[in-house]
């Protein structure tokens, strides 16, 4: 009888130990699991006014496969999503964009342990300060404005390194800039000559210093 009770204490004080660092690897790998899944969902939920297309919530939902692997119904939602946005711009509904993204959030939310705590509600519910939106909205007409002068830019340069300046191109750049520009344009090809015909315009003459010269002496 002794000699069971030794050999029980013996395994367990060799088993102890590994149990132990085995349950705490495993709390541990549980619990950096848990924080990455809340990772994620705090970034899409930080962001879901702005329609997730930043850096930051781009990166969080290309990692939900791996973080959310446990989890059906958060997959599910996602790979609607994705469908959903990988179509053409034309086909894509700003209001059903946004629900498919508060359903993604509500299937993340359950499964975070946060059902009946963050619902449809809480999502829809941003914060937005009417200033910040302004201020988007100054930023992204400022880096409109920027896109089209540097468009602008190169096609002037492409024209005036080119041999032939076709009415084509003139028109071109009225049609994309509109009549706010016309004047401007107009103003810009005035001086520069161009040939309709696909030939080279000619140069204008200038007479010289000397020929001047005699001109006034005649």
């Amino acid at each position: 009888m002794e000699n069971a009770i030794t050999i029980v204490n013996i395994i367990a004080i060799i088993l102890s130990p590994i149990l132990a660092v085995a349950i705490t690897q495993r709390l541990q790998d549980r619990a950096k699991k848990r924080e990455d899944k809340l990772s994620i969902f705090k970034i899409l939920m930080a962001n879901r006014h702005y329609g997730w297309a930043g850096r930051d919530s781009v990166y969080a939902l290309n990692i939900i496969d791996i973080a959310f692997s446990d989890s059906t119904k958060v997959r599910e939602q996602w790979a609607l999503y994705h469908e959903y946005m990988s179509r053409p711009p034309e086909n894509i509904s700003a209001n059903t964009a946004n629900i498919k993204r508060t359903e993604l959030l509500e299937a993340m939310a359950e499964g975070l342990g946060y059902k009946g705590k963050v619902t449809w509600v809480t999502v829809q519910n941003s914060y937005m300060p009417k200033g910040y939106n302004d201020y988007l909205d100054n930023e992204a007409r400022y880096y409109e404005a920027q896109s089209k002068m540097a468009n602008l830019v190169d096609m002037l340069i492409n024209m005036l390194n080119s041999p032939t300046i076709g009415k084509d191109i003139i028109k071109s750049l009225l049609t994309d800039f509109g009549t706010v520009h016309s004047d401007l344009l107009s103003n810009i090809f005035a001086n520069i000559p161009y040939s309709t015909d696909g030939k080279n315009a000619e140069e204008p003459t200038t007479e010289t210093t000397t020929e001047r010269e005699e001109t006034v002496k005649e």
